[in-house]
């Protein structure tokens, strides 16, 4: 009779352990899961820090741009004291990168590029420019609802050349003498002030 009741508590005992251990097997798993979905998170979280912190980069660029863009236009040129060899294949990459593209836009510019060539400038000052005609094209582009931008780099025995187009609707003849004049703009009604042309010129 000991024996048999000793047996029922073993499996009394194996039954608890069992139930125990499905339950530990049902715990482990419940917690795998939010530690997976907290991992994504995590992830997701330095996803979105990297864009913050690329905004920020944006935006800090665009602060930038428009002080230089007034100390231009204010003294009619820039100081030469700074002044030094660059590369021009260089400063398109930076502006590429930098520039804060929507999305679909980067797709719309295109290189040619046969060569690098050289230059006595300032690379910073070099960058703006191509930041305002980038951004004057991509405006004129999504106002016109077509077109691309094609940046050539033609280097020669003569003049290096680098040539920036767009395919939009292009400029008003009437508007030609006037597109390099201080707060001259086609795109006044978008907010456009007129500064970046007569910067870049």
């Amino acid at each position: 009779m000991a024996k048999i009741i000793l047996n029922d508590g073993l499996k009394s005992i194996n039954q608890e352990v069992q139930i125990v251990a499905t339950l530990a097997s049902s715990i482990a798993h419940e917690v795998r899961n939010y530690l997976a979905a907290i991992s994504i998170c995590a992830e997701l979280s330095e996803k979105q820090l990297s864009n913050i912190r690329e905004r920020v980069k944006a935006a800090s660029y665009l602060i930038g741009n428009l002080q230089l863009q007034i100390k231009g236009v204010v003294t009619g040129k820039p100081e030469t004291t700074d002044f030094k060899r660059c590369s021009i294949v260089k400063n398109v990459e930076e502006i590429l990168e930098q520039y804060p593209f929507k999305e679909g836009e980067r797709e719309l510019v295109m290189l040619g590029i046969e060569r690098d060539f050289e230059y006595i400038g300032d690379p910073i000052l070099t960058n703006h420019i191509l930041f305002n005609l980038v951004k004057n094209a991509l405006r004129a582009i999504a106002n016109a609802g077509r077109g691309t931008i094609t940046i050539t780099l033609k280097p020669d025995v003569k003049y290096n050349r680098l040539t920036f187009r767009d395919t939009a609707a292009g400029i008003a003849k009437e508007f030609l003498p006037k597109m390099f004049k201080l707060f001259e703009s086609q795109s006044t009604a978008q907010g456009d002030t007129g500064i970046g042309l007569a910067f870049c010129n």
